[in-house]
């Protein structure tokens, strides 16, 4: 990942113009708008991943649960479209919890049952589904496994809501408001929040947490 700099973010906002991004010297909102293959009206629900070797993947759920698109998104200044793929899946549903660095357990919005999405190779996961299980793990086996209960799993689906983006280095105010939000995930890493809306996907990025932790990687 090359280095990062403010004036690299702000030649980005010039370059897409105010209403595709915001920015100020420490907060950058970019607008699907801004992003390719980011802008959708069919996304559902995100998952985001690093595969412990410094790259990080978001996962989308399209078409019902029919179509994930999975986005490297390990370098914020040129995220791509890693790979789409045909899931097979038999409906829509929501990513529940990580079992552990390999899989992420899903569940069926039709209260079918429970699969396990296995990320071990990134841009080419799988699902195998758990039969006969829909309900949430109660206790991880390390990497072996997990245990169950009778309680089901309930996904708590978020009313869509307005995000308003607040800085507040010198006077507080808004920098962006992003509407209609029904799904976020955050890699703390770079400090990095990923906004899911009718839309598609707006991106909150910190510049002063991407130039530390691209710092960080580098040190002896």
């Amino acid at each position: 990942m090359k280095k990062i700099t403010i004036n690299s973010f702000l030649a980005i906002i010039s370059l897409f113009g105010v209403a595709c991004a915001n920015a100020t010297t420490n907060i950058v909102v970019q607008a699907p708008s801004c992003l390719h293959n980011l802008e959708s009206s069919d996304s559902q629900d995100l998952l985001l991943h690093s595969d412990g070797a410094g790259s990080a993947y978001l996962y989308v759920e399209q078409q019902h649960g029919a179509q994930m698109n999975i986005f490297d998104v390990t370098d914020l200044e040129h995220i791509k479209l890693a790979a789409s793929i045909q899931t097979g899946s038999r409906g829509a549903y929501d990513f529940v919890a990580p079992i552990n660095d390999r899989y992420e357990l899903i569940s069926y919005r039709d209260g079918s049952g429970t699969a396990l999405l296995d990320l071990h190779k990134a841009k080419a996961p799988r699902t195998t589904v758990v039969e006969g299980i829909s309900a949430a793990p109660t206790k991880l086996l390390g990497a072996a496994g997990y245990l169950t209960s009778s309680r089901e799993i309930k996904v708590t689906t978020l009313a869509p809501q307005n995000i308003e983006v607040v800085e507040i280095t010198d006077k507080p105010h808004t920098v962006a408001t992003v509407a209609n939000v029904t799904r976020q995930v955050t890699r703390s890493e770079t400090g990095t929040t990923f906004l899911l809306n009718d839309e598609g996907i707006s991106i909150i990025r910190r510049p002063d947490a991407e130039q530390q932790y691209v710092l960080d990687q580098h040190q002896p």
